[in-house]
């Protein structure tokens, strides 16, 4: 999961790095929403100051970007002194003096999930509607890939819960020593890549066995299939496990 998250993080950092490039902005940030706090934090920041940028949130509702995710509605200010919306805080604290800015809503299924900004141009121009335009493009994509990771995360959390279950379902419990001798067996086919024949009677556990041996093998982590051969042809009546 760690892997999928730094491969998320740099993949945001790119098309955050992309964004900057195309609309020409001297810096640009991506932050997310933390529902707990209902604050902004920055995940992605580029530019002079990104690493001061970092280490600052900003309250829903508060700021451009506090505003945009808040409404969900994007803003474009050509003058920050004159935006009702604008907080000063940030930019004096690491020492930067903001002009313009353009910033837009992340959303995934229609809830936001924070907001992507760029702020003011390598050319001294102030940033326009198609930048703000462009922006929201590279906003898309963002989310996107997010909410890819969050999917992917969640898939993963539910198949180790049903794992989990599915453990719990099968487990053999006894001290008898005929039945340990039996299981320390299972134990070590289940290293080895032999095929595994289990005889029995029906009702004495022959499936538990080969979910054991399964668990306890290299294959652990792919899906165990099992075959009722009662559905098959007459010459076949016994039950068999596939693993």
């Amino acid at each position: 999961m760690n892997s999928s998250v730094d491969k998320l993080n740099d993949h945001l950092e790119f098309i955050i790095e992309k964004a900057v490039s195309i609309t020409k902005a001297k810096a640009g940030s991506l932050l997310l929403l933390n529902p707990k706090t209902d604050k902004l934090f920055f995940k992605i920041a580029t530019g002079d100051k990104a690493e001061k940028i970092k280490k600052f949130e900003i309250k829903l509702g508060h700021g451009i970007a506090g505003t945009v995710a808040k409404t969900g509605k994007p803003i474009l200010s050509h003058d920050v002194s004159k935006d009702k919306n604008w907080n000063k805080t940030i930019s004096e604290s690491i020492g930067y003096s903001t002009h313009s800015i353009a910033c837009v809503p992340m959303k995934i299924k229609g809830s936001i999930i924070g907001v992507v900004e760029i702020i003011d141009k390598i050319d001294n121009k102030i940033l326009d509607k198609t930048d703000l335009e462009t922006l929201s493009e590279f906003a898309e994509l963002a989310a996107k890939s997010i909410g890819d990771v969050q999917n992917a995360q969640l898939i993963q959390q539910e198949n180790e819960t049903l794992k989990e279950r599915l453990s719990d379902k099968y487990q053999i419990i006894g001290n008898n020593k005929k039945l340990i001798r039996v299981i320390n067996q299972a134990k070590k086919v289940a290293k080895s890549k032999a095929s595994t024949l289990i005889l029995g009677e029906s009702g004495t556990g022959k499936e538990l066995l080969a979910a054991l041996i399964h668990n306890e093998g290299s294959r652990k982590n792919r899906e165990m299939i099992i075959i009722n051969c009662a559905a098959l042809p007459d010459t076949l009546r016994s039950r068999t496990v596939w693993i």
